[in-house]
C-alpha cells in the first residue's frame, strides 16, 4: 500500500471513531512523529526523523572508528584557543 493510499485510509477511519480517549491516544502518536524531539544549537526543530538520522551516523561512526579519543580532542581544542 502506498503511503498516500495509507493516509487516505486513515483519515477515513478517524473520521468514524467516537472514543474521544482513542482519538487523543492516536494524535498523541502521530505528533511524536511530527513534531519537534529536539533543537539545534541554532534554534531549528528536529523531527524525530532528523534525531534517528543523526543517531544512525553517530553509529556508523563507531562502528567504521570514525572517531577521536577525548584527550587527544581536549589538545586539538586547546590549539584553537591559541590561534
Amino acid at each position: 500500500m502506498r503511503t498516500t493510499e495509507l493516509q487516505s485510509e486513515l483519515h477515513k477511519i478517524i473520521d468514524q471513531v467516537q472514543d474521544e480517549e482513542i482519538l487523543l491516544a492516536v494524535r498523541t502518536l502521530l505528533n511524536s512523529q511530527v513534531m519537534p524531539l529536539a533543537y539545534t544549537p541554532a534554534g531549528e526543530p528536529l523531527a524525530k526523523a532528523d534525531v534517528d538520522k543523526m543517531l544512525q551516523v553517530s553509529e556508523d561512526d563507531i562502528q567504521y572508528n570514525r572517531v577521536i579519543d577525548q584527550e587527544v580532542l581536549k589538545k586539538e581544542i586547546h590549539t584553537w584557543r591559541k590561534k
